[in-house]
């Protein structure tokens, strides 16, 4: 996957209205796969469909994590939220069932955006700096490069919640990942699973 240019962006807009519940309702330790992305109307949108269209959505619990900045006039901290696993299930399922009712050739029949349907978040972990969003190119201008550079704190605050909550056996390290590369942005997964996909790897390199 090749990196993109900045030109044809803005600075990242964060939704500010979200809600953000008490406390936190983690996945699973096993069997997870999710998506990173800024926390606003068009990304989680994407997030979504991405999660949709996985191959192993059926067999998985499905998980969204958003950053957004702590305070609207600071690019240079953040915090990650999480929308609430049962929700995210219902807007999946729901989904599906409109993309059936469709008719083929008929035209698109208006939808409640995918960010009023998830209606209960709850932060993960601690906020987090970015020192890179207020140096170099500014990074907070280029929501790309921007997002690939967050990508590791946000993993992090994910890592460190379920360390906390799922502590004997310890859940264990996420598989490292480059920002740039396809597949989901977080998996974890059944030891043997892990391992038999690990060797797909080696033998296509």
């Amino acid at each position: 996957m090749t990196k993109p240019t900045c030109a044809a962006y803005g600075a990242t807009d964060y939704e500010r209205r979200t809600t953000v519940a008490s406390g936190s309702r983690l996945p699973p330790k096993e069997g997870v796969v999710g998506e990173i992305k800024p926390h606003n109307s068009r990304e989680i949108n994407a997030g979504v469909e991405q999660l949709r269209k996985s191959a192993v959505r059926t067999s998985k619990v499905p998980v969204l994590l958003t950053y957004r900045t702590v305070k609207e006039t600071d690019p240079s901290s953040y915090e990650v939220l999480m929308a609430d696993t049962v929700e995210l299930k219902r807007v999946l399922a729901e989904r599906d069932e409109e993309d059936k009712d469709r008719r083929p050739g008929g035209a698109k029949k208006r939808r409640p955006p995918i960010l009023s349907r998830l209606t209960t978040w709850y932060r993960v972990g601690n906020p987090f700096p970015e020192p890179c969003a207020l140096e170099k190119i500014p990074y907070h201008t280029c929501p790309p490069l921007l997002g690939a550079q967050l990508e590791k704190g946000v993993r992090e605050q994910y890592e460190e919640a379920m360390r906390s909550r799922y502590s004997r056996p310890p859940f264990k390290k996420l598989p490292s990942k480059s920002p740039w590369a396809a597949g989901h942005d977080i998996l974890h997964e059944e030891l043997a699973d892990f391992l038999s996909e690990l060797a797909v790897q080696l033998q296509a390199a």
